[in-house]
């Protein structure tokens, strides 16, 4: 059987010792490369693009600020304020961001919340988003089916809100594309309006 784990040569150094050792000779300096080489493993798997990683890498080695950096060109983080006007209720609220990942309910991190309402706005941030279209749903599920319901003519008859102002007339209309809207940095401070 091969062995992919750890060399062989790997050893360790006890630090409950009484003595004074200098481990100067064993470090090495951090290069940009060796850096960016470390940092993106993870960053890819998290979704950020590799000209993202590269900016976030040279910005660890020689910090500055960059207004017009890749990352505020292309990403954005959201504001959301949902009011809520009743204590007691079942709030449901989800924001995704593909079709795909909209029929599978599959949410952006940190982008979903379920519980009981207190009076108040309840405010959610989502961090590092690239820029793109995004559905949310807010409901007040009043039955707690985790849907929205309606009535014989097709009008909603719990609290909802989306990103859009489409008005479906059962679940069927409920899709990415009639709950969705494009957002970047200068949209994406959004107070949730219920219909």
């Amino acid at each position: 059987m091969h062995n992919t784990g750890f060399e062989q040569t790997l050893s360790n150094y006890d630090i409950n010792q009484d003595a004074e050792t200098s481990l100067d000779h064993k470090l090495k300096p951090i290069s940009e490369q060796i850096n960016f080489e470390s940092m993106s493993v993870s960053l890819t798997h998290l979704g950020f693009d590799i000209d993202l990683c590269k900016e976030l890498s040279e910005h660890q080695l020689h910090q500055k600020l960059l207004n017009d950096s890749y990352f505020s060109q292309n990403y954005f983080h959201f504001d959301i304020s949902i009011p809520l006007l009743e204590a007691g209720k079942r709030l449901l609220f989800a924001v995704m961001d593909s079709e795909d990942n909209f029929n599978k309910q599959k949410v952006v991190t940190g982008g979903y919340v379920m519980g009981t309402t207190s009076i108040g706005v309840y405010k959610s941030h989502i961090y590092g988003l690239k820029n793109g279209r995004y559905a949310m749903i807010a409901l007040i599920d009043e039955n707690k089916n985790s849907q929205l319901d309606f009535d014989s003519q097709g009008n909603p008859i719990e609290k909802y809100a989306t990103f859009s102002d489409f008005k479906p007339k059962s679940m069927e209309d409920v899709t990415f594309k009639n709950t969705s809207t494009y957002f970047d940095i200068d949209n994406a401070k959004r107070l949730v309006e219920w219909k």
